[in-house]
């Protein structure tokens, strides 16, 4: 199975979600292994899952940094390390594996800053992805990035606005892929995939 675009999808939390993924031709599995989250997947349970799923690579995702969440990340075997607070991005620079970011544009205010963020982001992720909550700025942001794009080396990864018709027709001129979310199992083994099965269907390879 081989999907037409780079795909991430996110707070992957149980096995159903991972192989289903896996099984789609998914790119990237997301974990969030942030101790502090309530929603954090234990070191046990992802080892659990890896062990039944083959094809995408490892993602951990985490909120904050410290000695000590460094020290529970090693527990993890990943591919990729995940920061949702890129002001950190300096105090990882033990960290082996690549490191990804996400960058959330809330306003106007935040794309103007843009050119400058990507700028000091380069060389140091191996992707970039960009979220907005304010379904107001997408259209505006679709623009903005299309500006600064060849700005940068950055990869961007889109996480907003997607559909199955927006993400069959992504800009692949500005954007490297898109990000999917993950779901909560109803009961073991049974999922309601909703949009994620959607899109990914879109994307199947003819």
């Amino acid at each position: 199975m081989a999907l037409k675009t780079f795909v991430k999808v996110t707070n992957i939390s149980n096995l159903s979600d991972a192989r289903y993924c896996a099984g789609m031709g998914v790119d990237l599995l997301g974990f969030n292994i942030d101790p502090a989250d309530d929603q954090c997947v234990s070191p046990e349970l992802f080892n659990e899952i890896i062990g039944w799923v083959a094809g995408p690579q490892t993602v951990g995702e985490l909120g904050k940094v410290s000695p000590e969440i460094l020290s529970h990340v090693d527990q993890y075997h990943l591919d990729y390390l995940q920061l949702n607070d890129l002001s950190l991005i300096d105090s990882l620079t033990e960290v082996e594996v690549p490191l990804i970011g996400k960058l959330n544009i809330g306003s106007e205010d935040d794309w103007v800053q843009l050119p400058e963020v990507f700028k000091s982001l380069q060389g140091k992720l191996e992707l970039i992805i960009i979220t907005c909550d304010n379904s107001e700025l997408h259209k505006d942001l679709d623009e903005q990035l299309k500006r600064i794009a060849p700005q940068t080396d950055l990869k961007l990864v889109k996480a907003y606005d997607l559909s199955e018709s927006s993400a069959s027709d992504l800009d692949v001129e500005v954007f490297y892929g898109i990000e999917l979310s993950g779901s909560q199992e109803e009961r073991p083994g049974f999922n309601d995939y909703g949009d994620l099965m959607d899109i990914l269907e879109v994307l199947e390879e003819d």
